[in-house]
Order: structure tokens, then C-alpha cells, then sequence
């Protein structure tokens, strides 16, 4: 099999498995913003936020070394040293978290929520380091299957929890609860015929090898976390609970942009990994990357041109201000996309030291430009200042990454490509109506016409040269 079709195979899967799930969360906003005020679904946004900063310091972010070193290992009884080592550690984090609940429990925000707080981190953090474990045995299709799965017990109890007996932010905390409990079981059932799912021992030089590994890139996490998390929290503190709801529904719409990548990142690091010592990886990486990034603009572009109108039907009226912010986070979304498509450098070389250093200064822009644009100008300020932190970012890693490999692309479609979206996103706070969607629809079209040539160049390989092989 080509390492194109593999690629290609290996996103197929990812999508089946990731992209109903990705669709139905936003597909579930209007019942969340019907269902709940922008404080309650403020509020809950700050849980999962607060959870997403802090599950990788309780796994070290153990989760990137069981999939890197999963892919590397070459017997059964490697494979069940990563998984005891992994299995050890996550039980120990739960207890470190059990005993640290009554400090939990004492700040405000979380007082009412302690326990369901506590119980939805270890289920996180379980899943986590289980999930890129069945990623690295090549469990391909199970890892789908299991998106499938939460999508379908999420929804399931969204609704019957939230509509049948409305528990308002209990009800969503709690379905979130079952679908990680559920998908946890089935990712052991998943393992369950490759390795023994009892850990009877741990590899303490092994322990270090993946710690080596994955300890650098906590920093990383956090910085990713200040540029996309924070933000939040400066919100809260200057604005208030319902900026922060309004904030957490704007999120939802770039969300479409970040699904694409999830499901592509989610392929492309198993090939990156797979293809970093080939003979011809720069012009491999080169040729993924352009692909990508015209995929992104066009995704982005088209989500500028149906915003308004989307927003008027999916929202409820009080979140439709919501839309101010959109434009930037999609412009933040497309350039974190960049960013992480050149953070697979970092882990395919194993020298992940690299990723703390440029998430350091995206994260430092990311504090400073909120402090200084959301006292001002609100809500609108967190979007640019998301923005403003992942370009920078981008354009670190670039520059750093080319002592790994060398990704080469058309500037001047690049900047095209940028201006575009530029124009846009000005029309949407001038205009209304048909004559905006007019206005945006040319530019969307424009971006299709500059983008030609690589969208022929993603036909030939992935269509064209596909066929051929069958």
C-alpha cells in the first residue's frame, strides 16, 4: 500500500469514527443554548477547559509516549510493559486526585460540581493514555468505532437527561460522565486479546525512557492550553459568566475547522512517524502540508460566507452576538491547525524539547494581548488575541522545525489565501443581508480560482493515483 492511499485509508477511518461526534456537538448547541442560560453553559465550558489544562500534568501527557513508543515496539511483551506502565501511573494520578478533591471542592466555581469534577478528570485521563495506546497497536478501526460510541451514548443522555428530566449542568456533566466511563470499557475490551489488562509489574528504565519523552511536552500543553483556555478566564474576570457562554458558542462554529484536523492529525502523525526516515520525507511532508492548509482556507472561507444565516437558525437570539468573535477564532483554528501539522516534527523525531520553546512565546502573546484587548473591547478581544498567539506560533515553528524537515509552499497563494479571509471578515461587520452573502460568496470563489493548481495536485495524488492502484 502507498503511503498516500495509507494516509488516505487511515483518515477514512478517523472520520467514520471522529466526525459524527464532531458533527452532533454542534449540532447539539441549539438544545444546550435553549436548555441552559449563557452563565450555566459558561460555567460548564470552565469545567471542561479547567479539565483539558489539567489531565496532562496528572498523565505527564503519558498518552504521546504510549502512542510513539507503542508504534516502535516489536513484541507482545514490550507492548505490555507500555500498557502496565501507562495503567500504574493512571492509578496512582486518580489517588493523588481523590485526596486533593476537599481543595477542589473550596473553590467556587467548582463547589457545586466537586465530585462530578473529579470523577470526569480520571475518566479523562484514563482515556487518554488508552486511546493513543490503541492508536499505537494499530487498532485503527476500534479507535473509530470508539468515537462512535460516546457520540452515540453522549447524545443519548444529553437528551434524556437534559430534555426528559432536565437536570440543567448536572444532566450535561453527568452524560459526559457515562460516555468516558463507557468508552473506557471498551478500549480495554479492545486490548483485551493483545495483552493481559491486570499490570502485575513496572518497567521503572522504561518509565523514564517515556517520561524523557513526554515531560517536555507538558510546557507545550500549558501554553496551548494559555492560548486556547485562558482566554476564558480573563473573560470571567473582566466581562463576566455570560461573555464567557457567548465565548464557549462561538467556539463551537471554528470547532468544524478543528474537526477536519483532529481526524487528519489523528492519521498523519501515524504516517509522520512511519515516513520521518525516508529518503524523501521533505518533499512528502511539503506536499501533505499544502494539501492541508488549502483544505483549511477553503473550510474557513466557506463557514465566513453561511455565518450570519447559520447563527440565526442554530442559536437561540441572546447568543447571536456570538458571531462578532467567530471570524478571528476561525482565523486562530487555521493557524493552530498549522501549528500542530508542524508540531508532529517535534514527536516523529522523538526531540520534543522543541515543542515548549514555541508554544512559550504563543502562550506569553495569548496572556498579554488578552489583558491588554479584552478590557477593552471584550469579547472581541479574546478572538484576536487567539489569533494574534497561534500565527506567532506558526511562524516559530516553521523557522525551528527546518533542521527536521524542510516544508516548502507557494507564498504567494499562501498570503492570497490570507488576504481572502481579511476581506471577509471586514464585509461581515459592514454588511447584511443578501448583498453580504453575495459579497462573500466572490470571495469564496476567488479563493477556489487562486487554490487551482494544489486542489489539482490533491485530485492526482489521492484520487487519481488511488485509483490506479486498485
Amino acid at each position: 500500500m502507498s503511503r498516500y492511499k495509507k494516509l488516505l485509508n487511515n483518515s477514512i477511518i478517523f472520520t467514520i469514527g471522529n466526525f459524527g461526534s464532531k458533527l452532533i456537538n454542534l449540532f447539539m448547541v441549539p438544545l444546550y443554548t435553549n436548555v441552559l442560560t449563557t452563565s450555566e453553559y459558561g460555567t460548564v465550558d470552565l469545567i471542561i477547559t479547567t479539565i483539558g489544562l489539567l489531565v496532562p500534568f496528572f498523565s505527564l501527557s503519558l498518552g504521546h509516549a504510549a502512542l510513539r513508543f507503542t508504534i516502535d515496539a516489536t513484541s507482545i511483551k514490550d507492548k505490555q510493559s507500555i500498557f502496565n506502565n501507562i495503567s500504574l501511573h493512571g492509578l496512582l494520578a486518580s489517588l493523588i486526585l481523590l485526596l486533593l478533591y476537599p481543595l477542589i471542592n473550596s473553590f467556587s466555581v467548582f463547589s457545586e460540581y466537586g465530585i462530578y469534577f473529579v470523577l470526569l478528570m480520571i475518566l479523562n485521563l484514563f482515556n487518554d493514555l488508552y486511546s493513543q495506546f490503541v492508536r499505537g497497536v494499530g487498532l485503527v478501526k476500534q479507535y473509530a468505532i470508539n468515537g462512535i460510541i460516546m457520540t452515540l451514548v453522549t447524545v443519548s443522555t444529553n437528551l434524556l437527561l437534559l430534555v426528559v428530566f432536565d437536570f440543567g449542568i448536572n444532566g450535561y456533566i453527568i452524560s459526559l460522565i457515562i460516555a468516558v466511563f463507557i468508552s473506557n470499557l471498551y478500549l480495554l475490551f479492545s486490548i483485551s486479546n493483545i495483552i493481559n489488562l491486570i499490570p502485575k509489574f513496572f518497567d521503572v528504565n522504561l518509565y523514564k525512557e517515556m517520561l524523557s519523552f513526554s515531560i517536555p511536552i507538558i510546557p507545550n500543553t500549558v501554553m496551548w492550553w494559555l492560548i486556547n483556555g485562558s482566554t476564558r478566564y480573563f473573560l470571567l474576570y473582566f466581562v463576566g459568566t455570560a461573555a464567557n457562554g457567548l465565548f464557549a458558542v462561538a467556539n463551537k462554529i471554528p470547532s468544524i475547522i478543528s474537526m477536519v484536523t483532529n481526524i487528519f492529525m489523528q492519521a498523519w502523525q501515524l504516517s509522520s512517524f512511519e515516513e520521518y526516515n525516508s529518503s524523501d520525507k521533505d518533499k512528502f511532508y511539503s506536499t501533505i502540508f499544502n494539501g492541508f492548509s488549502t483544505i483549511l482556507f477553503i473550510v474557513g472561507s466557506g463557514i465566513l460566507v453561511i455565518l450570519k444565516p447559520a447563527l440565526r437558525i442554530l442559536v437561540e437570539q441572546t447568543f447571536y452576538e456570538s458571531w462578532t468573535i467567530v471570524p478571528f477564532l476561525i482565523i486562530g483554528v487555521i493557524y493552530q491547525s498549522f501549528s500542530a501539522f508542524l508540531g508532529t516534527n517535534y514527536t516523529a523525531s522523538k526531540n520534543t524539547k522543541g515543542t515548549f520553546t514555541t508554544s512559550l512565546y504563543g502562550g506569553v502573546v495569548s496572556v498579554v494581548s488578552s489583558l491588554v484587548l479584552i478590557p477593552t473591547i471584550g469579547t472581541i478581544g479574546a478572538g484576536i488575541s487567539t489569533a494574534l498567539s497561534f500565527i506567532i506560533m506558526f511562524v516559530l515553528r516553521y523557522v525551528d522545525t527546518k533542521k527536521f524537515v524542510t516544508i516548502d509552499f507557494d507564498n504567494r497563494i499562501f498570503l492570497g489565501n490570507n488576504l481572502i479571509l481579511f476581506v471577509q471578515i471586514v464585509l461581515l461587520f459592514i454588511f447584511e443581508g443578501i448583498l453580504l452573502i453575495v459579497l462573500e460568496l466572490i470571495c469564496f470563489i476567488l479563493l477556489i480560482l487562486i487554490n487551482k493548481s494544489l486542489l489539482n495536485t490533491i485530485y492526482e495524488i489521492f484520487v487519481k493515483r488511488i485509483i490506479k492502484a486498485k
